[in-house]
């Protein structure tokens, strides 16, 4: 279950010493299901990592710290209106139109 995984992420990931960690890796102690489960959570990228503090996941949205909602199908359109500016940058043939393009997508 562990295998591949450091044990310094299944520590973080379990909430458990580093000392347990490493005997889950080993095989010395075996996990109990709510340590299981946990893993499988993260494992399987069904908790949000720390990077996504005080962000909420609604079944019809997500909201960002400011309290602003966004649907799925909005999601979707941002990626396709995405995709559409890269390709009119592309069609242009000048390369700053796509340097110009990426630096949007950093600044955002």
């Amino acid at each position: 279950m562990f295998y591949g995984y450091p044990a310094e992420l299944i520590a973080e990931w379990c909430c458990v010493s580093l000392s347990t960690a490493f005997a889950y890796k080993s095989g010395r102690l075996k996990p109990g299901k709510s340590v299981a489960r946990l893993f499988e959570l993260h494992r399987d990228r069904k908790v949000l990592p720390a990077s996504w503090k005080r962000w909420l996941v609604k079944p019809d949205a997500i909201v960002d710290p400011e309290g602003n909602e966004t649907n799925r199908n909005l999601l979707l359109n941002y990626r396709l209106m995405m995709q559409y500016a890269h390709d009119l940058a592309c069609r242009t043939g000048d390369s700053r139109d796509v340097e110009r393009y990426w630096e949007l997508l950093k600044a955002a």
